[in-house]
């Protein structure tokens, strides 16, 4: 990934692609086993759109760009589409209800850690003075403790967190949990959840 910090936009989606990977497959078939039935395929574009708006975006004309930290040997989102990190889901753009959201995804090409990548991206995306708002999506219970060290000094950003489980501490970050958008892009309503 390029270093010129220059290059971050104002709002960014951080997303570690092995999490979101590990993550969406695992609900899709535990739901699919609680509820009895088969789950869409989740629709990226409706995934970011709810992740954006849990992370404090409102309807509007908002320009967000959602930046996929991918392994080279899992370039795929298996329960989701479109699904190809490599070229689908790269300098691809769509409209939706907070505006504009461009995805970008880089590998690691092999040569480094997909957490130590992604952590180095976060840093980096702390440091540039174009960015003020980030919603972070790594792997929050493998490496939160990196994270957060990343993040102990915002410098004025509007940052929020997302991770599976809640978050007690107090930080100097939002945190929220990813588990809804999820859920939400996978057709799941509260009141079938409800009754399980």
């Amino acid at each position: 990934m390029n270093n010129d910090t220059s290059r971050y936009a104002e709002n960014i989606i951080l997303i570690d692609a092995s999490f979101l990977e590990f993550i969406t497959s695992d609900f899709k078939k535990n739901f699919e086993h609680i509820l009895n039935r088969k789950l869409e395929t989740i629709d990226i574009s409706t995934l970011l759109t709810y992740i954006s708006l849990d992370g404090g975006f409102t309807a509007g004309k908002h320009q967000i760009n959602a930046l996929f930290i991918y392994d080279a040997n899992s370039p795929i989102l298996s329960v989701c589409a479109p699904s190809s990190l490599s070229d689908e889901l790269n300098n691809m753009a769509f409209h939706s209800p907070v505006g504009e959201i461009i995805m970008q995804s880089y590998s690691n090409e092999d040569i480094a850690v997909i957490e130590d990548m992604f952590l180095d991206s976060l840093k980096l995306a702390i440091d540039s003075d174009n960015v003020k708002r980030m919603l972070v999506v790594g792997f929050y219970e493998r490496y939160g403790d990196k994270i957060k060290e990343v993040l102990k000094d915002s410098n004025g950003k509007n940052i929020t967190v997302f991770n599976v489980y809640p978050v007690s501490e107090k930080t100097p970050y939002r945190t929220e949990c990813i588990a809804y958008p999820i859920m939400k892009a996978l057709g799941i309503t509260s009141d079938e959840l409800e009754t399980k």
